[in-house]
């Protein structure tokens, strides 16, 4: 099973690895903040990210559908939403894949 890495752990790891950066812990995280905002900003203007080498995100619309519950057999309406659409770049894939 996978461990779970929060946002904090990977403030820690990235100040680790940043000696020459002269940035705090706190500065680490203000950036990472800024990122993630302007992340959703964008997904939520309809824009598609993409980071080279890591991955894409797009939101995509889910119309609208009907579902059947499985106890009272009652057919239902599930409204349409957005849904973000993830995938990974093929260069990351093979980074994970790689031996250690």
């Amino acid at each position: 099973m996978a461990t779970q890495i929060g946002k904090q752990a990977l403030i820690n790891s990235i100040s680790e690895r940043s000696d020459n950066l002269d940035l705090s812990k706190k500065d680490i995280g203000a950036v990472f903040d800024r990122i993630f905002d302007s992340i959703v900003e964008h997904l939520r203007n309809g824009e598609k990210i993409v980071i080279p080498g890591i991955f894409s995100v797009v939101v995509k619309l889910r119309n609208e559908r009907k579902c059947i519950n499985p106890q009272t057999k009652q057919v239902m309406m599930i409204p349409s939403s957005n849904a973000l659409s993830f995938k990974t770049s093929s260069s990351l894939k093979l980074l994970i894949n790689k031996e250690k």
